[in-house]
């Protein structure tokens, strides 16, 4: 089957996309979604800009075929110009396993980027739009203006003005809780907003069912170097030691997984981290290499 045109665009745009060798393939899909999302974006910017300037020349009177075929030509340059120009003027910050980041973005807003994240934003930030593409986690705290600040996601579109407050967007669920101020998330079922306290914490489409306290104070953990678990699966907390220190589990018996867990890890050391797993499940975790086996 040969490729449409919309196809050969992207695919040429965004087959030497550079993907850290840490993240996985799911990782890396949600990264290229995103990257298209900007992309045509960026393509409606330009229609729009073609569009209005044919509305104008349209009316010039008695031009003849070989000024009409040199402004087609010219068009069609500028159109190429605005579209390809964007890969070089769409900024990328990614973190890698083990690895946190923090930005200082140029409206003043400070955004500490989770292990395995990455952020996309495009030209004209703060000049005029403040909005920015996230896959994986990250804290922010907002500096309040008039621009509404716009975090694009898998799973949720966030506005705000100011505030501060933690998303996760991953393959396996999306969290958003707010720490200061209030916020609007919204997706194709309904639009929330969120004070201060709240929480949101889906692994599918959320609603307003799904608003709920946050449960222990200091959150985000991960901030502080903590994983909190209150009646956590195995496999779910195993995922984020993971992205933190670049290691895999490897369960013996598969029903491991789903062992519940509660209580505060310290994740600031990986053998102390393997330590209170131990005692929290009763289980032994061996580490060899960059390998754990849960036995």
């Amino acid at each position: 089957m040969k490729p449409n045109s919309k196809k050969k665009i992207s695919w040429n745009k965004y087959s030497n996309t550079k993907v850290s060798p840490h993240l996985n393939k799911k990782m890396a899909w949600n990264q290229l979604i995103q990257r298209i999302r900007m992309y045509n974006n960026e393509k409606k910017t330009t229609n729009t800009v073609i569009k209005n300037f044919i509305k104008k020349i349209k009316y010039w009177p008695n031009l003849k075929p070989i000024y009409l075929h040199a402004i087609g030509v010219v068009l069609i340059a500028f159109s190429i110009i605005l579209l390809f120009s964007n890969i070089y003027l769409t900024n990328t910050i990614r973190t890698k396993a083990t690895e946190r980041k923090i930005l200082d973005l140029a409206d003043g807003s400070i955004i500490t980027l989770h292990s395995g994240s990455e952020i996309l934003y495009n030209k004209g930030f703060n000049e005029t739009h403040r909005k920015i593409y996230l896959t994986g986690e990250a804290y922010f705290k907002v500096q309040k203006k008039d621009l509404p600040f716009i975090i694009q996601t898998e799973h949720a579109q966030i506005t705000v003005l100011g505030t501060i407050f933690n998303v996760r967007s991953r393959s396996d669920g999306f969290e958003i809780g707010v720490t200061e101020g209030t916020i609007n998330i919204s997706n194709h079922i309904c639009a929330i907003n969120l004070g201060q306290g709240q929480l949101v914490q889906t692994t599918s489409d959320f609603n307003k069912t799904d608003v709920q306290n946050i449960y222990y104070n200091n959150y985000p953990d991960w901030i502080d170097y903590k994983i909190y678990c209150n009646k956590t699966e195995l496999l779910e907390v195993c995922s984020e030691i993971q992205r933190i220190f670049d290691v895999k589990f490897i369960f013996s018996q598969p029903d491991f997984e789903n062992i519940p867990l509660t209580g505060i890890i310290n994740s600031s050391n990986l053998v102390d981290v393997l330590k209170t797993l131990s005692m929290l499940t009763n289980h032994d975790f061996k580490l060899s290499g960059d390998t754990v086996m849960v036995i």
